[in-house]
C-alpha cells in the first residue's frame, strides 16, 4: 500500500563561484546580490500559476489538474506603512498592476485564482490571461495562465521608488482537484521565499535608512546593479548564473528492504519530473513595453563530477521550462534524465547518478533571435513519488542559488530609454538588471 506524503521545501542559499568562467569574481561586500532569503525593497516571485485552463501535457506543472497559488508579503517596520506597487505578467507579455498600502507590522494575502474569478472580494487585481506575445520559431508557445509577481516600495503618491528594506514575501502553489482524472492528489503543494533585493548607500553594504520621500535614481528606473556605477543609493545586483542541485528524471533514491513478488526491492522515493521558473532580471513592467528574450543555457554535472555539456531554451523574461524529454524545444533534454528514455544504456547514459547539478544562465545567441544577455533568478521544481507506483505524490521546489557579483551594461540603445549608466562595462560575468515602470497618473516617467 503505498503512503501519500507532501513536502514543502524552501532550501537554503548559499554561494558558489562560476564553474564556466574563470575571471575574477567580486566578493559579496563589494557588489551585493540579490537573495531569497532576507528582507528588501523590491521582490520577485518568479512562478505564480492558476494553470489548468491551458497548457501543455509536456509541462510538468500542468499534469491536468487546476493549480492555485496564494501570495503573502509582510511589512516588518514597527513604524512606517509600505506604500507597494505590484505588477501581474503572464507568459504571454499581459499585465496588469494595482497598489496597496501594508500597514506597520502588517500582513497581506490573497488567493491569485479567488482574485481571478472575483477580484472585489480579495483586494488583488486579477491575474492577466491573455496576451500579445505568442511565441513561435526557437520560441515555445507561452502560457498566459502562468507568470510572475514583481512588488516594490513607493512614495505614498507612487511617484519614485524608495529605500524601505521592510518587504518579504512567500508564494504557495498548489493543486485543486481536478475533474479530469488529473494524476494529481488533491493536497500537492509547495511553498518558495521571493527573491529580495535590498537598497543600499554607497561606500557601504548596510541597508540604507528606511524613508518614503526619498527616490532611489530615475523615478520609474529601478537599477539593479548593486552600486557598481557609484550611485549614493543602489539596489542590489542581480544575479549572473544560478546553480541547482536535483534528482535526474527517473532516479530512484531509495530502495525498500522489502521485495515485490518478482523479487526486486520496491521503490520509496523516486524522481518524477523537473522544472524551473526563471525571471529574467531586464523586467519591463510599463504598458508600452518592449520585449527582453534570452537564452536559458543549462550546464549539467552528475554527482561524480561527469560534466554532461549544454542544454538550452530560449526563453521570455518570465518562463516555466519543463526539463523532460516530451519538452522538444528544449536542446539536449537527457542532460536532465537519469537514463534517457528511462534507459541507461551505452548510447543513452543520461546522468546515471541519483543526484545531479546545473548552472543555468541568460546568454545572448544566434540560436534564439533577438536574445540578450540577462541575469536570472529562478525557483526549481520537481514532482515526486512515494511507493511502488509512478502518479505524484508531492512536488518540491526550492530557490536556485545565485552565482556572481559583476556587473555589465544595463541597457541597449533598443530599449528606448536613455540610461545614465549606459556606459558602465566590466568583464567579469554578470549583468546589471533594470526594472522599468509607469509612474502614477500614467505618467511615463522614465522615458
Amino acid at each position: 500500500m503505498k503512503k501519500k506524503m507532501v513536502s514543502m521545501a524552501a532550501l537554503a542559499l548559499g554561494l558558489s563561484a562560476s564553474v564556466a568562467d574563470a575571471q575574477v569574481i567580486p566578493p559579496p561586500e563589494v557588489i551585493p546580490v540579490a537573495t531569497a532569503s532576507k528582507k528588501g525593497s523590491l521582490l520577485i516571485f518568479p512562478f505564480v500559476t492558476i494553470d489548468g485552463q491551458y497548457g501543455s501535457s509536456a509541462s510538468l506543472v500542468n499534469a491536468g489538474g487546476q493549480f492555485d497559488t496564494v501570495i503573502e508579503i509582510q511589512n516588518n517596520s514597527l513604524a512606517n506603512p509600505a506604500p507597494v506597487t505590484c505588477t501581474y505578467i503572464n507568459e504571454a507579455k499581459g499585465r496588469i498592476n494595482w497598489s496597496f498600502v501594508i500597514t506597520p507590522a502588517g500582513t497581506v494575502t490573497w488567493d491569485v485564482l479567488l482574485a481571478a474569478i472575483d477580484p472585489g472580494t480579495v483586494g488583488s487585481a486579477a491575474f492577466p490571461t491573455s496576451g500579445p506575445w505568442t511565441g513561435g520559431g526557437s520560441y515555445w508557445h507561452p502560457d498566459p495562465y502562468r507568470g510572475e509577481l514583481i512588488c516594490f516600495v513607493t512614495d505614498p503618491t507612487g511617484s519614485f521608488q524608495v529605500p524601505f528594506n521592510e518587504l518579504a514575501g512567500t508564494a504557495t502553489v498548489f493543486a485543486t482537484p481536478s475533474s479530469s482524472g488529473s494524476p494529481l492528489p488533491n493536497n500537492v503543494a509547495f511553498r518558495y521565499n521571493a527573491w529580495s533585493f535590498l537598497v543600499r548607500t554607497s561606500g557601504t553594504t548596510n541597508p540604507a535608512p528606511d524613508s518614503l520621500t526619498t527616490t532611489v535614481g530615475t523615478p520609474g528606473q529601478i537599477i539593479l546593479d548593486g552600486g557598481f556605477a557609484g550611485e549614493s543609493l543602489f539596489y542590489d545586483a542581480c544575479p549572473a548564473q544560478n546553480i541547482q542541485t536535483f534528482s535526474p528524471n527517473g532516479a530512484v533514491l531509495f530502495l525498500s528492504g522489502t521485495a515485490n513478488p518478482g523479487g526486486s526491492p520496491i521503490p520509496v522515493y523516486g524522481s518524477l519530473g523537473n522544472a524551473v521558473s526563471f525571471s529574467s532580471c531586464q523586467q519591463d513592467l510599463r504598458q508600452d513595453f518592449a520585449l527582453h528574450l534570452t537564452k536559458i543555457q543549462f550546464e549539467t554535472w552528475n554527482s561524480q563530477e561527469t560534466d554532461h555539456g549544454l542544454s538550452w531554451f530560449c526563453a521570455d523574461s518570465v518562463e516555466t521550462i519543463p526539463l523532460i524529454d516530451q519538452n522538444s524545444y528544449l536542446y539536449n533534454p537527457s542532460n536532465f534524465d537519469f537514463g534517457e528514455g528511462g534507459i541507461v544504456s551505452t548510447s543513452h547514459p543520461g546522468i546515471r547518478t541519483p543526484d545531479a547539478r546545473y548552472v543555468a544562465v541568460g546568454v545572448n545567441s544566434s540560436q534564439c533571435p533577438n536574445s540578450y544577455n540577462t541575469g536570472i533568478v529562478g525557483v526549481a521544481e520537481e514532482a515526486i513519488a512515494f511507493g511502488s507506483d509512478t502518479s505524484i505524490d508531492a512536488i518540491v521546489a526550492s530557490t536556485t542559488i545565485p552565482v556572481g557579483y559583476a556587473v555589465g551594461p544595463a541597457y541597449t540603445s533598443s530599449f528606448n530609454v536613455t540610461p545614465a549608466i549606459s556606459n558602465v562595462t566590466v568583464t567579469v560575468p554578470v549583468q546589471s538588471g533594470f526594472v522599468l515602470w509607469d509612474c502614477a497618473n500614467g505618467t511615463y516617467c522614465n522615458q
